[in-house]
């Protein structure tokens, strides 16, 4: 059996990288960053200009759900390659 190329995971410095919040507004403040990796209902309710206005400029969100398409109208900045995949694609046959 081959060994991982990555080196193993030093558990006491990841305690020290976690923090737990009380909900999403608490979550994003002073982040870089959404990522959204799911559909679930209490996140297309979000308020996400309230959220924008808390985060560091500037802010992105990487929707890999699709779920949040009024948010560029917040001012977030969005991935080129997300964008590149909310549309089809048609390939050429060579």
């Amino acid at each position: 059996m081959q060994q991982s190329p990555l080196p193993a995971l030093n558990i006491t410095s990841a305690r020290v990288q976690v923090s737990y919040c009380s909900g999403a507004y608490e979550a994003a403040k002073g982040a870089h960053a959404l990522v959204v990796l799911t559909e679930w209902d209490e996140f297309k309710t979000l308020d996400f200009e309230k959220i924008y206005a808390d985060m560091v400029k500037p802010a992105f969100c990487f929707d890999g759900r699709n779920i949040l398409p009024h948010v560029r109208s917040a001012g977030y900045t969005i991935p080129a390659q997300q964008c590149m995949s909310n549309h089809r694609i048609r390939r050429s046959k060579r």
